[in-house]
């Protein structure tokens, strides 16, 4: 299958994502660095130490963070933040080993600071959402926190506007039935189009957001459709590949490596095609692969 993708020359767009370093972006994006405060993050160096911090707390970090940090979206109340935030920032700095790491204790107190700063000069409740995450709303009206289909599907759909450099208009993707989702899915789409840039933004590889013309989404069931059908398994070969081979280290058969070297050979990803791996660093360091992170860095 992967053969014939590649002869054929079948764009494809996968986006990989570990979700336990999905939430440790959410994390250094809401009590670590803020976008607020940085100002002008266009040279992507805001961007390079969000992702040095999240993949560092990915491999390391203890769990009781992870569960106050989900308090804090559940509950949505001052304490479950101030609990989260200030249980974050004692975990940093008891960090011996690392003091680029420990170092980070102090910018999760400016969070803590700015938190209380804001809050004088704007009301409780909006100051407290500018350090949690945006949740998603499901059809029962409640709130779903830190979906990873949110970025991936987004992503996506700017890798195939960059892909087909003609606009969207005329583009429709085909998704496999969701009895829960697809509501989210489709604000997801319509939300991917709010977005405006300006120049003080990072600037994006491999993807472009500058949208011209909304895409059609449409939900059918696998059993009926080929293409979905083919998207599973190769998605499913992916996730298998990356999990065994960088999580796993396990030994795994030549044919498989043949399988990913030959999607590897076919990406084009100044075009958006091919395997985006949102994981973290440490992990990444396990393949001889050097990948980039998808957004230009301006020393």
């Amino acid at each position: 299958m992967c053969e014939y993708i590649a002869r054929e020359g079948l764009p494809f767009f996968i986006e990989l994502i570990d979700k336990k370093f999905n939430i440790c972006t959410a994390i250094v994006n809401h009590h670590v660095i803020p976008p607020y405060f940085t100002g002008d993050e266009s040279n992507g160096k805001s961007q390079y130490l969000r992702n040095m911090i999240a993949s560092y707390m990915s491999q390391n970090m203890p769990d009781d963070c992870y569960y106050k940090f989900i308090d804090a979206c559940n509950l949505s109340t001052e304490d479950s933040l101030l609990e989260s935030m200030n249980l974050l920032k004692g975990y940093f700095y008891e960090i011996e080993d690392n003091p680029d790491m420990k170092n980070v204790s102090i910018l999760v107190e400016e969070s803590i600071d700015d938190y209380h700063a804001l809050k004088k000069l704007k009301d409780a409740e909006t100051a407290l959402h500018m350090f949690l995450p945006i949740p998603d709303i499901n059809k029962k009206l409640s709130n779903i926190w830190l979906l990873p289909h949110v970025s991936c599907f987004s992503n996506i759909i700017a890798r195939v506007n960059l892909y087909i450099k003609s606009g969207m208009k005329n583009v429709t993707f085909l998704h496999d039935k969701q009895d829960h989702f697809d509501e989210i899915l489709n604000e997801i789409k319509k939300q991917v189009f709010d977005v405006e840039f300006t120049e003080e933004m990072i600037d994006l590889l491999y993807s472009d957001f500058s949208l011209d013309g909304e895409p059609t989404l449409k939900f059918l069931d696998s059993k009926d459709s080929l293409g979905i059908q083919i998207s599973d398994l190769l998605a499913g070969f992916v996730t298998r590949y990356y999990y065994e081979h960088l999580y796993l280290r396990k030994n795994i058969d030549d044919v498989y490596h043949n399988i990913r070297e030959v999607l590897l050979e076919f990406a084009d990803f100044d075009n958006g095609v091919g395997i985006n791996l949102v994981l973290p660093d440490q992990i990444l360091e396990n393949d001889h692969v050097i990948y980039n992170r998808g957004f230009k860095l301006k020393m």
